[in-house]
């Protein structure tokens, strides 16, 4: 019953989840802007009964306890986050009344109330049991109420799968794990470092997209198939980063919202491909076609990691050319992006290692990797 990050961070006795909270109001006004990106204004949570689900090490779950008196429920499977998260709220004063952790996952949870808030962030879209547990989330929440989940697919992701795919090549020859991850650290360290408003830890992001293998298990959750999973039973409250616009006339309640918002999904897709960029709205057949070409390139490139086969390197390359050519009459920027990949995929193959400053562009950029949308349900 356990997703693969969850029994990644078993294995490896982790939980890599401790960003910067030095300037603890600056936290709170990130988690501040991102739901209200979401469509949810802080003072939603006052009076609301929240269960949070998979906190990790409870520094996310610090927020909620500044923006509500409520009790909050929180689940969590990871021995090593329970603990860290314990310390935490002893360290910031948090009383042991105001929550209670149930040590198990959301699927074999046995609540004995429903929630007015209900958060799932971070380990949804790698899990293979999401219909389960969205459909175990709904049956938790209240007429009303608000689920926020997070989802993650090939196009989002993909500039950290290359990333990833550059690790792979360049640590080939290192034997052990934890040299693996020393090694990926000091070479990625100078460019983490360089992202404005960057708050975690580099070795925990090396864990968490370097080397945890629940990055490839080939498990992915597309915005539109969130919609699609939660039905007719919910409204669309927003996302962040935000996606969709709704320009239909407040009277027309018989407008379909969500086939409108998958809709503009299709097109606007490619948007998610790096973060700090301008939207792009694409031809529908172009959109789907690039989609389809970060989708080649990012489970090649987890075939590769599992099989080492050059045959399957080779087809990497020839799939960044092609997106290359199809880029090239779209967008010049993104067009050398892919070439600054695919020229960095050829040196490390060829010497097993690369200096990053070679590749400002690649070095620099980011996916826009992860997506929260927030749903209500309907009453």
């Amino acid at each position: 019953m356990e997703s693969d990050y969850l029994t990644f961070y078993k294995a490896q006795n982790i939980s890599p989840c401790h960003p910067d909270i030095s300037d603890l109001e600056r936290h709170y006004e990130r988690r501040r802007k991102l739901y209200r990106q979401c469509g949810i204004p802080e003072m939603t949570f006052k009076n609301s009964t929240m269960l949070e689900v998979g906190p990790g090490s409870g520094y996310n779950t610090l927020a909620f306890f500044h923006m509500t008196k409520e009790h909050i429920d929180l689940v969590e499977a990871n021995p090593v986050g329970i603990h860290e998260m314990g310390e935490l709220f002893e360290k910031h004063k948090i009383s042991s009344n105001r929550y209670t952790i149930y040590e198990t996952v959301i699927e074999q949870f046995e609540a004995t109330k429903t929630y007015d808030i209900i958060i799932a962030e971070g380990f949804l879209q790698v899990s293979f049991h999401q219909k389960e547990i969205i459909k175990k989330l709904k049956s938790l929440v209240n007429p009303k109420g608000i689920i926020v989940i997070t989802c993650e697919d090939d196009v989002s992701i993909f500039v950290e799968a290359m990333k990833r795919l550059i690790g792979v090549l360049i640590t080939e020859n290192i034997q052990t794990l934890q040299q693996k991850k020393e090694y990926l650290v000091k070479i990625f360290s100078p460019i983490l470092k360089s992202i404005k408003g960057m708050t975690r830890p580099v070795d925990e992001w090396v864990d968490d997209q370097l080397i945890n293998t629940g990055v490839i298990n080939g498990v992915e959750l597309c915005l539109d198939d969130a919609i699609d999973y939660m039905e007719d039973e919910f409204y669309v409250l927003g996302t962040s980063p935000h996606m969709f616009t709704d320009y239909s006339f407040y009277k027309n309640i018989e407008h379909d919202v969500h086939e409108d918002y998958k809709a503009q999904f299709v097109r606007k897709h490619l948007s998610l491909m790096l973060a700090e960029t301008d939207e792009m709205v694409l031809d529908k057949t172009i959109a789907e076609r690039l989609s389809c070409q970060c989708r080649m390139a990012r489970r090649l490139a987890a075939v590769y990691e599992k099989e080492k086969r050059i045959e399957d390197l080779d087809k990497i390359m020839n799939v960044l050319q092609e997106m290359k050519n199809t880029w090239k009459d779209i967008d010049l920027g993104i067009f050398r992006l892919i070439e600054e990949i695919y020229n960095a995929i050829k040196e490390a193959a060829e010497k097993r290692m690369i200096d990053l400053k070679n590749y400002q562009k690649f070095a620099s950029a980011w996916g826009r990797v992860q997506q929260y949308v927030a749903f209500e349900k309907k009453w």
